[in-house]
């Protein structure tokens, strides 16, 4: 679900500013549950002051290293994706720092797409997707060339919020049948 539909459909937060910021504050750190997978359960639950705080802060480097370690990205997609230079990638790495702006963005359109993909497989209910790696077929995807996106990759266009509301588009058409 996108944060204006979010807004759209409530105009007053669940919970105040400063309650989210605390539960933003709070993602668990622990080894034995993989980052990417602790922050999607947090985006699949938070509320509109939550994402948008997220939004505005950013994902922890830590986060978004397991997310394209998972979906078999190179280190080059990475910083396309993310938009950030070579050593400032490093330094948030090694820092355990935020990945802010638009490449942080970048990284919430990727797991809200992963939570969508999921969704949709779940729906059916097939024996078949409960093997299968939504994080591979991601990595997949946002390589290949896409009709719906005048012929783009989904890298290409994630890097604005227009291109990101336009994959978020494309992967609500494939859940409901709708070729685009």
């Amino acid at each position: 679900m996108s944060v204006a539909h979010c807004v759209h459909e409530s105009v007053k937060p669940r919970i105040p500013p400063s309650q989210a910021r605390a539960e933003v504050d709070s993602l668990p750190c622990t080894a034995t549950v993989d980052p990417a997978d602790e922050f999607r359960a947090f985006l699949r639950t938070s509320s509109t002051m939550q994402r948008i705080i997220m939004e505005r802060e950013g994902v922890p480097a830590r986060v978004a290293a397991a997310l394209f370690l998972r979906m078999g990205t190179t280190p080059v997609e990475f910083r396309q994706i993310t938009g950030i230079p070579k050593a400032s990638l490093a330094r948030k790495l090694k820092e355990e720092g935020m990945i802010a702006g638009g490449g942080g963005q970048a990284i919430i359109c990727l797991i809200d797409t992963i939570n969508q993909a999921e969704a949709m497989l779940n729906a059916d209910g097939d024996e078949i997707a409960r093997g299968f790696d939504v994080f591979a077929w991601l990595g997949r995807w946002i390589r290949g060339p896409q009709r719906a996106l005048a012929g783009l990759t989904p890298i290409q266009m994630i890097d604005t919020p227009t291109g990101r509301e336009a994959i978020t588009r494309v992967v609500g058409a494939m859940q409901s049948g709708v070729y685009l």
